[in-house]
């Protein structure tokens, strides 16, 4: 465990910004990369997904928010807002039929 994926399966495709959402809460709250990765992680993996290195799994997504007192889906859905405004409108899924 820890280096993105957990038992075999593949890292999740996130939307871009997602380090950079992840750096700004751990700053704000004055935390080091190593204290957000205690104790699943290292401190080296945080700093990876936060410059966008590595994705991060589902599993990794859920303990990183955790440690930040956020969910999970703030994290991701943050990255999915700037997407679609990049976009110009709504992915297809998200449109009501």
């Amino acid at each position: 465990m820890g280096r993105g994926s957990a038992r075999g399966r593949p890292p999740l495709r996130v939307p871009s910004g997602l380090g950079e959402r992840i750096r700004d809460h751990r700053v704000r709250l004055g935390l080091t990369q190593e204290q957000v990765a205690a104790p699943i992680y290292r401190g080296g993996y945080i700093s990876n997904v936060e410059h966008g290195r590595v994705s991060p799994s589902l599993e990794a997504i859920a303990h990183i928010a955790s440690r930040l007192g956020v969910q999970s889906t703030d994290l991701i859905a943050a990255g999915l807002a700037v997407a679609c405004s990049s976009m110009n409108r709504a992915p297809a899924w998200i449109v009501a039929r």
